[in-house]
């Protein structure tokens, strides 16, 4: 649960200097409500990976004139990057869009998946002999589903468990 607000979070999803990847409406409930603008052929758009925070935070550190409102990845996990130039102020926010975006496509109904693996590291291994990556395609990993996504704009491949999205969407039925 993020420490911030629902009204600063919406607040800063919306305004931004670039095109923001989120958008939404505060409900009366004051339950935040999120859509993600991202591509119909794919998750929200990251521009870079890391695998440590540590690392994360000295590029953003290090960069001279961060990205304001960009989506990158700690470990496979979605980061919002927050820059105001006036202060020099520089963060890095999780962003649950991932999430979002799963749960959407969880209620739109999930496709058959395209390939069934035994272990994650066969879901990696064919992942990574794709000649041609699909943008996204759905997978099971012993049992369980995976979005197979290729983030093309850094040229990186990832599966995603839905598990963390169903999750949460079985938390919203249960309390309608």
């Amino acid at each position: 649960v993020s420490p911030l607000s629902s009204a600063w979070y919406f607040a800063a999803m919306t305004s931004s200097r670039s095109m923001p990847t989120l958008m939404g409406t505060i409900s009366g409930t004051r339950k935040l409500k999120l859509y993600s603008c991202a591509a119909p052929k794919g998750p929200p758009l990251v521009i870079a990976a890391f695998n440590t925070r540590e690392e994360a935070d000295a590029w953003m550190r290090d960069h001279p004139d961060p990205p304001h409102h960009a989506n990158i990845l700690i470990s496979g996990e979605y980061f919002l990057t927050a820059y105001a130039a006036d202060a020099n102020h520089r963060a890095l926010l999780h962003d649950p869009v991932l999430e979002f975006y799963l749960r959407d496509m969880i209620h739109e109904g999930l496709p058959a998946p395209v390939a069934v693996f035994n272990t994650l590291e066969e879901a990696n291994t064919w992942l990574k002999s794709q000649p041609e990556p699909p943008r996204q395609v759905f997978i099971m990993i012993a049992g369980e589903y995976y979005l197979a996504v290729y983030h093309y704009k850094i040229k990186l491949r990832a599966l995603y468990p839905i598990s963390k999205a169903a999750k949460s969407v079985q938390r919203d039925k249960a309390a309608d």
